[in-house]
């Protein structure tokens, strides 16, 4: 009976440091809020509770990647909270509260596309708001987008230049 008991404590405590990893594993995985804005990807990465990484492309692995040079800190999400509601996604700390608005598509008529595609010269913006917890707006981006290559804006010599082994 006492060797029955030993390996119920010994599977308690596998259990136990099974579940505490998974624990951990599952805040590790969230510390990045990845989000499809009008066929952006927008990427909220914390840093700490005052620090955050927004990163907004067209290319998905791109918004995604890593940082490049210059950026030695460890991602932290301690303290962030994400939540969605209709106006958006919000991802907030003790110190800062970043909201990504919401999609609005509107309803364009034909002429309105066609017209678009010789003069818009960008993907949709996205709006994002980086405020206080009293609500003091520290940034507000409206219509912040990555640029189509366009004649409009003479970006598509662009893509003549571009060699095969150099990223889209």
């Amino acid at each position: 009976m006492k060797q029955g008991l030993g390996i119920r404590r010994v599977s308690l405590q596998w259990s136990m440091a099974f579940g505490l990893v998974l624990v951990l594993s599952l805040t590790a995985t969230g510390q990045r809020v990845e989000l499809n804005r009008g066929g952006a990807t927008v990427v909220l990465e914390p840093y700490g509770p005052n620090i955050i990484r927004v990163t907004l492309s067209m290319l998905k692995d791109a918004a995604e990647a890593t940082p490049g040079y210059g950026v030695i800190g460890a991602p932290a999400a301690d303290g962030w909270q994400q939540s969605h509601g209709e106006d958006g996604d919000t991802y907030k700390s003790s110190r800062m509260v970043v909201t990504v608005e919401a999609d609005h598509p509107g309803h364009p008529v034909p002429s309105e596309v066609d017209i678009a595609k010789f003069f818009r010269g960008s993907a949709p913006g996205v709006h994002i708001v980086v405020r206080t917890p009293t609500g003091k707006v520290l940034t507000d981006m409206q219509g912040w987008a990555m640029s189509d290559l366009n004649y409009k804006d003479g970006t598509m010599d662009i893509a003549a230049d571009r060699r095969p082994t150099d990223a889209p």
